[in-house]
């Protein structure tokens, strides 16, 4: 079974490629969502509270928004989140993984392979390249912020071109070009590796 990550930069669309390739019968591990599960984890809020402060947590739920108007604006606080939450999200993929080992790939689905260096852990690496403002424009209606927030993430990730370029499939999300024939043919060389 392969290891494969999906990535691309905020507002590439990866969820929707990832929704596609579990339509193919593929595995699907969301880093996003099950980084989110680790906030229910009593352990992981008191660690959280003891980094960030007391108010980040109210009536035992995490403010996910103070939390990221925090992190966002200063990089070690953000290298800080990232090793509480990093280390548990790879070891949730790890079980994911062999609870599908029968498959022949299964996906992560995350921003950050290359910002965590997580890349020697993958077999494959594919790259969502949408242009910046399309992605931008995405982002903001989406997550209903300012552009000044989604640049303030953007400035937490690597560029698009340094993912594309380090990838070993880039699947374009441009909406011009088709993205089901992309994926198809990924999925396609990913099947037949071994």
């Amino acid at each position: 079974m392969l290891k494969v990550a999906l990535t691309g930069s905020i507002g590439s669309g990866k969820s929707l490629i990832s929704r596609v390739f579990s339509c193919l019968d593929v595995p699907v591990f969301n880093s996003d969502v099950m980084a989110k599960s680790l906030y229910d984890d009593k352990d992981v809020l008191l660690e959280l509270q003891e980094v960030f402060g007391e108010e980040i947590v109210k009536g035992g739920v995490l403010d996910k928004k103070r939390l990221a108007s925090i992190v966002f604006k200063d990089k070690a606080l953000l290298d800080r989140l990232s090793a509480i939450t990093h280390p548990r999200v790879y070891k949730m993929f790890l079980d994911f993984c062999e609870r599908h080992s029968a498959y022949p790939y299964v996906i992560m689905e995350t921003a950050i392979v290359f910002e965590a260096q997580w890349q020697e852990r993958f077999d494959k690496i594919v790259c969502v390249d949408t242009p910046f403002p399309l992605a931008l424009q995405r982002t903001m209606h989406r997550d209903k912020v300012t552009k000044e927030q989604v640049l303030s993430r953007l400035d937490n990730q690597l560029s698009p071109e340094y993912k594309a370029s380090h990838s070993h499939y880039v699947i374009c999300n441009d909406d011009v070009r088709l993205v089901l024939p992309q994926i198809l043919a990924i999925d396609e060389k990913l099947r037949n590796i071994f």
